[in-house]
């Protein structure tokens, strides 16, 4: 058993957690002017993006099981995927819990720079 989409579904907790931290950023901006708050607004649009790209992965391993071949056929056909090699689960899981951990990442730099204003 891959317990590789609990953990990826796991990143619709940790978007929540940035967009909240967006919301008192953004009403801190207004209130302090301080300039590490735009900066997090800013992390916070990087981190949209790979939460995004997380959930996608999450929905995607849900499917994958048998449809290698044609998930690989589709991502290339959109641009998601730039190689044409195979690639295995392991390589598919290290990739996707890459993202997962980006995600986090991001959630804590939103995070540090919203205290250091604080600070």
């Amino acid at each position: 058993m891959n317990p590789t989409p609990s953990i990826l579904r796991s990143g619709a907790l940790i978007a929540q957690t940035g967009h909240v931290l967006a919301l008192i950023a953004a009403y801190a901006w207004f209130q302090t002017h301080h300039p590490a708050l735009p900066l997090s607004l800013l992390i916070w649009l990087l981190h949209c993006y790979i939460a995004l790209r997380v959930a996608i992965d999450a929905a995607l391993f849900d499917s994958l099981p048998g449809h290698e071949a044609q998930l690989d056929a589709w991502l290339l056909r959109f641009g998601l995927r730039r190689r044409l090699a195979p690639r295995s689960l392991d390589e598919r899981t290290r990739a996707s819990l890459r993202l997962w951990k980006l995600q986090l990442a991001a959630c804590a730099l939103q995070a540090i720079l919203l205290a250091s204003a604080w600070l």
